[in-house]
Order: structure tokens, then sequence, then C-alpha cells
């Protein structure tokens, strides 16, 4: 064998030797860990859901977050006021659910923030509207209706008021119909009083209206009616 031969055989067994020793190398085996990395699995954030947009019309307000953890378990919630008015109170800052008082018109805005085992922190938020409460109207009697006979001509009329958000500021009495009323002859001796006395009064049918006002300038009326009968 000549001395070219020789040496293109040992090439090629020495390029088949390296081929199997990097395949024996490689195959079934895991890479060691690179020193000085830390090549331990990275802990996933938490979920954090703060809830649904609220707009309601009371100084108080329920909020209701959640979280989870996907690789471990939650430890804490905290909930803060973000923007908003001053003044309210949050009763439970550490509970996912938790009761706001002291709320006035306008927006806010509340985050909620979960941490879990890790450290892992995410947070979400929700926007409140406190609305203006619509006033409630007074309401008044004007007490029971009344018979009476001549030669008694007066009455004595006693209503009563009440506003539920508020105070009556005005009440009045007016006759509304009733032999005299248009001449004037009919007396209303006090007609900004629940209680008044009426004079004046002649055989009929007489209608007497109580309107009162509370101090946010709504309005209700009752009536009552007296009758008057020929002795």
């Amino acid at each position: 064998m000549n001395t070219k031969l020789k040496l293109f055989m040992l090439l090629m067994i020495t390029l088949a030797i390296g081929v199997i020793a990097s395949c024996d190398n490689g195959a079934g085996t895991t890479p060691s860990p690179e020193p000085g990395k830390d090549n331990s699995p990275k802990n996933q954030l938490p979920v954090c859901n703060a809830g649904a947009d609220q707009t309601v019309t009371t100084d108080y307000v329920i909020l209701n977050g959640s979280g989870y953890a996907i690789d471990g378990y939650i430890v804490s919630y905290k909930w803060i006021k973000y923007g908003g008015n001053e003044g309210c109170i949050i009763h439970d800052a550490d509970s996912p659910s938790t009761a706001v008082t002291g709320l006035k018109p306008g927006a806010y805005i509340f985050l909620l923030t979960v941490t879990d085992n890790d450290g892992g922190k995410r947070s979400d938020y929700l926007n409140v509207k406190v609305k203006p409460k619509e006033p409630l109207p007074p309401t008044c009697d004007a007490g029971l209706d009344q018979t009476i006979t001549l030669p008694t001509n007066s009455v004595l009329l006693e209503g009563t008021a009440d506003d539920s958000d508020g105070t009556i500021i005005a009440c009045k009495w007016t006759a509304l119909l009733g032999p005299g009323v248009d001449e004037g002859t009919v007396e209303i001796t006090d007609d900004a009083s629940l209680s008044t006395t009426v004079n004046g009064l002649q055989k009929g049918t007489y209608v007497f209206v109580l309107t009162v006002k509370d101090n946010d300038n709504n309005r209700y009326s009752d009536s009552v009616t007296v009758f008057v009968k020929e002795g």
C-alpha cells in the first residue's frame, strides 16, 4: 500500500472517531448549569382583578377584588385610594373585599395590589363614580274630612308635614272652593301654620289645600273637605 493511500485511510478513521465522540457527548445528556448564573425557574406574577367600575348615589361602596397565583399562593392584598376626594375610609384595606364610606359626589380610583409567596406583585384598579342623590319631595297630610252644622261657621284645620331627607321650611293653606271663597268672606286666620282656624263658613262644601315646601325647594300638597250643613 502506498504512502498516500495510508495517509488517506488514517485521515478517514480520525474523522470517524471524532464524529462518534461528538454524538456520544451530545446524546442523552443535560448541559451542566452555567457557573454564576441563577438557573432556578422564574416566578410568574400573580393575577389581580379589582372588579368592575361602579356608579352609586350613596356615600358608601363595596369593593370586591380577587387575586390568584399561577405557581404559588397569594400572601397579601392591599387597597388604596389612588384618586378622588379626601375623607373616605377603606375599612378593610388588607382584604380582597371591603367597604368604603365617607364618599362625596365625584370620581374615585381605587387600586388593589396582590402579592404572592415569591414576592411577585400585580395591581389593578377600578373607577367609582358618586352621583348626587336626587332629593326626595316632602309629604303632608291636610287631616281628616270634617262636617259641621250651622250656626257653627268655623273649623280647625290640623295638618302634618315631613321631609325624610331634609326639613320643611314653609307651608301654606288655601281655600280652593266653597261658598264665599271667591268673594273673600272665608277667613283663614293663619295660612302659614300647619294648624289654623277657618271662619265665615256658609252652607255648602269647602275644599282647603295644604302645600308644604322643603329645603330643596320641592313641594307637596294635600286637601281636606269640610261639609257645612244647615242647622
